[in-house]
């Protein structure tokens, strides 16, 4: 349940990321902009231990450590609970 927690706490950070968009279209974004990088970059960045220098204030960094936490792409409607937007 806290690994859970800490996942919608990165979430919500992830969401800063698209200012000015509505609610769906946030999830929506931030689970597009998962699935591409968990099906690309990511499988060279998830061996690291700690987020690549590259990524950090970026929104590469917020999607790092959401898969860092458990690495599955949540679902639209999951993010938008997470993100209080049910």
């Amino acid at each position: 349940m806290l690994l859970l927690d800490e996942r919608d706490r990165y979430l919500r950070e992830a969401a800063q990321f698209f200012p000015g968009c509505r609610d769906r279209e946030v999830a929506r974004q931030l689970r597009n902009a998962l699935s591409v990088y968990r099906n690309g970059r990511w499988q060279r960045d998830g061996i690291e231990q700690t987020c690549p220098a590259q990524h950090r204030g970026k929104l590469v960094q917020m999607m790092w450590m959401i898969l860092k936490v458990r690495d599955r792409v949540p679902s639209e409607m999951t993010i938008r609970r997470a993100l209080g937007y049910s």
